[in-house]
């Protein structure tokens, strides 16, 4: 038998989704936060887009996470608790949660780990790098935002 036309490309180790990043930790920033109103229901939703550092594998590929922000019914405690982990990993002192704005978070530097559960690619945690909460400064940052 011959090699065919795609044998030199390796296609049987590469993932089937383009967008795929394996499980692991990864140096990321606050990309973009956000809040959209979805049109047909007017419910809001906080929009939180993380990017990989360069220098790693994946660098550049974004993640997203989105929030609830109008919830409602048996899950509304455990959803407003989400949120609140969210944005105290993110650096928040508790005491200013009500007086953030979605911008105050881009450019946060941070450790995310991605976890693949149930077939779906998730932000499985958020953790400050270290250095603190404030937006990080170095030139890698400037570049990805």
């Amino acid at each position: 038998m011959t090699d065919g036309f795609l044998n030199d490309l390796g296609l049987e180790n590469v993932s089937e989704d383009p967008n795929h990043t394996a499980d692991g930790l990864y140096r990321a920033f606050v990309f973009g936060s956000e809040v959209r109103t979805k049109q047909s229901t007017g419910t809001k939703s906080w929009v939180l887009t993380y990017k990989i550092a360069p220098g790693q594998q994946h660098a550049g590929q974004t993640q997203q996470e989105w929030f609830d922000l109008d919830p409602k019914g048996d899950n509304a405690e455990l959803k407003r608790s989400f949120l609140k982990k969210r944005v105290l990993s993110l650096g928040v002192p508790e005491s200013k949660i009500n007086s953030i704005q979605p911008n105050d978070l881009v450019g946060i530097e941070v450790s995310m780990k991605i976890v693949h559960r149930n077939g779906y690619q998730n932000v499985g945690n958020i953790d400050l790098a270290t250095g603190g909460a404030t937006p990080a400064a170095s030139a890698d940052v400037a570049d990805l935002l």
